[in-house]
């Protein structure tokens, strides 16, 4: 027989028990939150990523989550845990995309090659530090979400590129994204936390 137990502060919305489960005792809610990207391109629609936080309560436990759905429609469920992790990742991406890129390679720089070998382009990719966060029971490879930085100098220009990974679809994201993302993971950890 489940527990009852009482909706979390954060609940807007919840699914009661369903009578015939006796271990089931109901889904708890959070709001639906939205960080607007900034255009990189412009692009239409506005692109957003979203967060809620969710609560299934099963037997005698509360399983929390965390859900974030990019703005493929890609969808990554994490503990409070993995939601902090990922947000140090998306902090340390936003300080080297912010970083200095001058010289002939960018601080950060773990490697470089042709910029795209296939068509021959002239120019370089120097390759950042490439951040995971793993589940266990995630699909085959366990890779929930990354974040890259990577430069690319094209005619004598460089152009410094973050992106968010989330089941190999990269999100390119500005520093400010980056932070509003973490930011927004850090308050719904803070919440699983809270209750």
């Amino acid at each position: 027989m489940a527990v009852v137990f009482s909706c979390p502060s954060w609940c807007v919305d919840h699914r009661e028990p369903i009578p015939e489960d006796a271990g089931d005792g109901g889904v708890h809610y959070g709001a639906e939150l939205a960080v607007d990207l900034e255009d990189i391109p412009e692009s239409e629609p506005a692109r957003r990523i979203w967060t809620q936080v969710v609560a299934h309560d099963r037997g005698r436990r509360r399983h929390s989550t965390i859900g974030l759905v990019d703005p493929n429609g890609l969808t990554v469920e994490m503990t409070g845990v993995e939601a902090r992790q990922v947000a140090q990742i998306l902090m340390v991406g936003a300080d080297l995309r912010l970083a200095p890129a001058d010289g002939d390679c960018p601080a950060w720089c773990l490697g470089h090659g042709q910029l795209d070998r296939e068509t021959d382009a002239a120019g370089v990719r120097h390759r950042g530090p490439f951040m995971v966060v793993r589940q266990p029971d995630a699909f085959a490879s366990g890779l929930a979400i990354a974040v890259r930085v990577t430069a690319l100098d094209s005619d004598g220009e460089r152009q410094v590129c973050l992106e968010m990974i989330v089941q190999a679809i990269a999100t390119e994201l500005t520093g400010g994204d980056a932070c509003r993302i973490a930011a927004q993971l850090l308050n719904s950890a803070d919440q699983i936390d809270g209750g």
